[in-house]
């Protein structure tokens, strides 16, 4: 056999044993992120190949509850923050969605209802404070139901958990004034209609300000509030040439700085 043949024997079975050694630390992640040995698993997923520290993420156990969700069940803080931050190493926002939150066991259980249910307040924040969340999305989260028709609030209500049905009830109505306050704000953009109004093809315009010409200006209705502000033009002397109306708008908004 030569030298060849030989690297190749070899790396095939590097690869073999770096693969049985992920199917074994597969069976003891899940162990340590119930039990909360956290050094344990950093070591374990130290270990890993970058891809398979994407894949860690995702793999259930027998109730098809991944790492995180074990951790969150059993109140694991610092064991639920490193899992966190490895979702905001590796995974895009969708994924730490669908993956991380809204992913369900086979009881249709999330971790954050896990963590309703048998954790405590700290756990519940650290997972809803996720980083990369938008606040439509959050919203959906603790809107999901188990098949009883609970969510993580109702969970933490039903089994008298009084300081975790407090936080999530103020944690969705803070969620839910947001959602509102981005919805009221694309409607406003979206209702605002620019007006473009040309300068006059006269050079000048002589009211104290050396407008640019065949220039359009875009420019917002003024509010009544700002226009009592604005003194009211002067009454025209006789015989005086025409005022343009258009320029005249356009220096109140000049004057008051819009």
């Amino acid at each position: 056999m030569d030298s060849s043949q030989n690297k190749t024997s070899t790396k095939q079975k590097s690869k073999s044993t770096y693969q049985e050694n992920v199917e074994a630390s597969s069976k003891v992640w899940f162990f340590a992120a119930e039990k909360g040995f956290i050094n344990k698993l950093k070591n374990i997923v130290k270990r890993l190949h970058s891809n398979d520290k994407e894949n860690f993420l995702h793999i259930t156990n027998q109730l098809g509850q991944t790492v995180l969700m074990v951790a969150a069940r059993h109140g694991h803080v610092e064991m639920v923050d490193f899992l966190l931050n490895l979702f905001d190493e590796f995974d895009t926002q969708r994924t730490r969605v669908e993956v991380g939150l809204s992913k369900a066991d086979y009881r249709g259980r999330t971790a954050l209802m896990l963590a309703a249910q048998f954790a405590d307040v700290e756990t519940a924040e650290m997972l809803v404070n996720l980083a990369g969340v938008e606040p439509e999305d959050m919203l959906e989260i603790l809107e999901l139901q188990n098949p009883s028709g609970y969510d993580a609030l109702a969970i933490a209500q039903k089994c008298g958990k009084q300081a975790m049905a407090s936080f999530l009830s103020s944690y969705f109505a803070e969620t839910q004034a947001k959602v509102e306050n981005n919805s009221d704000a694309e409607e406003s953009e979206e209702d605002f209609d620019a007006v473009t109004i040309p300068f006059p093809a006269s050079p000048r315009v002589k009211f104290g300000l050396p407008l640019p010409t065949n220039n359009p200006v875009i420019f917002r209705e003024m509010p009544a509030a700002l226009l009592a502000l604005s003194p009211a033009p002067a009454a025209p002397a006789a015989n005086a040439p025409a005022v343009d109306e258009t320029a005249v708008v356009i220096h109140q908004f000049l004057k008051l700085g819009l």
